[in-house]
């Protein structure tokens, strides 16, 4: 295998399958945030590694969480469509420009399923083997807190079940403005949580997130063409007490 062949099988099977999932419930119309969301979504994506593969997910009261933006569909809540970030940039961008809007229910109604489409997230991803090689991650965005799940009470219970369901699968928060619950994003994301006081600020927050990918998709890369142990042990001695434990580096 000549060495461009290698690069790209590199990448491939050490790469990022990265959901988007965003709020949309009504909330956004009243603040008049919808544009600083797709603005800050769209810029995550065109700093993201070429290689990542994504989806788009939506949020709100629906009856089913969360809904998967579909190109050329509507959205649908069967799990779906994958886009190379690389090849299909325009899909990406077209998707959130056209296809993410606040949900059109009253402001009585507009309540948010933040926790279950959360739980939505940790069964969803690819069928094909190829893919499922790719680390998995959820960036979740909400500009406020759950109101209407009907599976779980608190995000305790949420973390609790979708480290049962996807051990591997990270999970980031993004907040935006004062009406989040930073303790319950804090939770549900394992402290891999971003507040954005404004909407100025959101792009700062997604970029954050984004950088964090990239680390994490340069060493699986590295791990890979040095072709390192995919385990490490660690010992620590304090105190007179002696302490070992082991790791897998791809989980880090």
């Amino acid at each position: 295998m000549c060495s461009s062949d290698l690069g790209a099988a590199l990448t491939q099977e050490n790469g990022l399958m990265v959901n988007l999932l965003l709020d949309r419930s009504f909330s956004i119309t009243d603040s008049g945030t919808t544009q600083a969301i797709r603005d800050a979504a769209k810029g995550f994506i065109a700093s993201s590694p070429n290689e990542a593969y994504f989806s788009i997910g939506v949020f709100a009261s629906e009856p089913q969480v969360p809904l998967m933006l579909v190109d050329g569909e509507a959205p649908s809540p069967s799990s779906g469509t994958f886009y190379l970030r690389e090849t299909r940039l325009d899909i990406l961008e077209k998707l959130i420009d056209e296809d993410y809007a606040p949900y059109p229910a009253p402001t009585s109604d507009s309540f948010t399923k933040l926790y279950d489409a959360v739980d939505g997230m940790s069964h969803f991803g690819p069928s094909s083997v190829e893919l499922q090689a790719l680390q998995q991650v959820v960036i979740v965005f909400t500009d406020g807190t759950d109101t209407a799940s009907t599976d779980f009470d608190n995000p305790y219970d949420v973390f609790r079940h979708i480290s049962a369901d996807a051990p591997d699968k990270k999970f980031y928060t993004i907040g935006l403005g004062a009406d989040v619950d930073a303790d319950a994003l804090d939770t549900i994301s394992d402290g891999r949580n971003y507040l954005a006081s404004n909407p100025a600020a959101l792009q700062e927050a997604f970029d954050s997130v984004s950088d964090d990918l990239t680390a994490i998709y340069q060493y699986r890369i590295l791990v890979a063409e040095q072709e390192f142990d995919a385990d490490a042990s660690l010992a620590i001695e304090y105190s007179g007490i002696s302490l070992n434990t082991s790791f897998a580096m791809g989980s880090i």
